[in-house]
């Protein structure tokens, strides 16, 4: 048996304000669980496009441990058909000192469950911006 991408995947619309000017995109956030530990993001607006020569276009990035390109990680515990702590969980398992500050609304049981999977900080909703300002600079400070 051999695994490739097994980690439940999202689409979502996202809005880029970038080189081909601001508009809505569709775009795929999936990952590699046992087959790799990847996460990663594609442009998934038109299939049309979906070629080898324009991958470069269609995968907008990769995240895996040996990138240096993420400082901090938030997430929500609680998303449409990706699980907040299976997040937390992929990201620890491959890069462990990476903070990770999840969110939640749902009250004291899903933030049990993201502190076990080691999340470095749970913030219940509704919470200030100034508080997750100040919590994102003490992750960082931490971190370096």
């Amino acid at each position: 048996h051999r695994f490739y991408v097994d980690l439940p995947s999202a689409v979502e619309d996202a809005y880029f304000n970038s080189g081909g000017g601001p508009a809505w995109h569709t775009v795929l956030i999936g990952g590699e669980r046992a087959g790799g530990k990847g996460i990663f993001a594609l442009d998934v607006t038109d299939p049309a496009t979906f070629s080898e020569t324009n991958a470069a276009h269609i995968a907008l990035w990769e995240f895996d441990n040996s990138d240096d390109c993420v400082d901090l990680v938030i997430t929500d515990l609680v998303m449409p058909e990706i699980s907040g702590i299976g997040v937390i969980t992929v990201i620890k398992k491959k890069s462990p000192k990476l903070p990770v500050i999840a969110m939640t609304g749902w009250g004291e049981h899903p933030g049990a469950l993201a502190r076990d999977a080691k999340a470095d900080l749970v913030l219940n909703k509704p919470f200030e911006l100034e508080d997750l300002e100040r919590h994102v600079a003490e992750l960082l400070v931490k971190k370096s």
